[in-house]
């Protein structure tokens, strides 16, 4: 674990660096300047990618070392799915891809590690996005089924190809339907040990052509030694330039200017 702190702290301080230098060249810039903004966004754009790149690397390293520890608080999970696609909706729609959030009446309370769980449900919505079609749309349901809580993430995208769907979750697997170089393979893999360090199942179904269903499942108990957990809403996620929403949706969405 000491290994995978010291890549983290390595990786950060340029990434800093690099953000705030953007910063100082955006504010010099007149509107005349169109080709200089241009390339300050897409390298804004990639350095968080690279973030988020970086992220996923040290989750994996720890998820195999058994040292990825949760951070659960009990907490309305209707309120925090709600803010989370609220936020993302806004993301969605700048690439003309509508997000729809179906929630239930009432509250469900819970225990949960709201980082990681964000981390997983923005994972499958960029997923949606990024294999993507015309008429694309994405649906995010909760409900509460029995004793779990049951996320369902679906979209009426690319789909995918049978001889595939059985390797999605493995560790480095990447694949892209029109055959572009893929990432690096380790989203998946962390949504489903997210989720089964929740105490959790995940399930995925499609059909390539007619979009993707994926769902799971979280139990719904709290936990009597766990801090209390407030929700965000969705302008808390888009008013913080380095929230889970723009690191792990930017290599799909536009990201916020330096």
């Amino acid at each position: 674990d000491n290994i995978v702190k010291a890549f983290a702290d390595s990786y950060r301080l340029p990434l800093t660096i690099i953000f705030s230098t953007l910063g100082l060249m955006s504010r010099g810039l007149t509107d005349d300047d169109t080709v200089m903004k241009t390339y300050i966004k897409l390298i804004s754009q990639n350095c968080y990618r690279l973030l988020r790149m970086a992220n996923n690397m040290s989750e994996s390293v720890r998820f195999i070392s058994g040292t990825a520890g949760m951070k659960m608080r009990n907490g309305d999970l209707t309120a925090f799915v709600s803010g989370l696609c609220g936020a993302a909706s806004v993301m969605t729609a700048s690439i003309d891809i509508p997000l729809k959030a179906e929630m239930p009446n009432e509250s469900i309370m819970t225990a949960f590690d709201s980082e990681k769980l964000s981390s997983a449900i923005l994972n499958l919505i960029s997923n949606a996005c990024k294999y993507t079609r015309a008429g694309n749309e994405i649906k995010v349901k909760l409900e509460q089924v029995g004793h779990n809580a049951l996320i369902t993430v679906s979209d009426s995208g690319a789909g995918i190809k049978d001889d595939v769907i059985g390797r999605i979750f493995e560790r480095n697997f990447s694949y892209d339907p029109g055959g572009a170089p893929g990432d690096n393979g380790m989203g998946l893999f962390l949504v489903k040990n997210i989720i089964s360090m929740h105490g959790g199942t995940i399930a995925v179904g499609s059909k390539e052509g007619s979009g993707t269903r994926v769902a799971f499942t979280i139990p719904v108990r709290t936990d009597p030694e766990a801090p209390d957990y407030t929700a965000e809403n969705g302008m808390d996620y888009l008013s913080d330039r380095f929230s889970s929403i723009y690191v792990e949706m930017s290599d799909v969405c536009g990201v916020p200017a330096p």
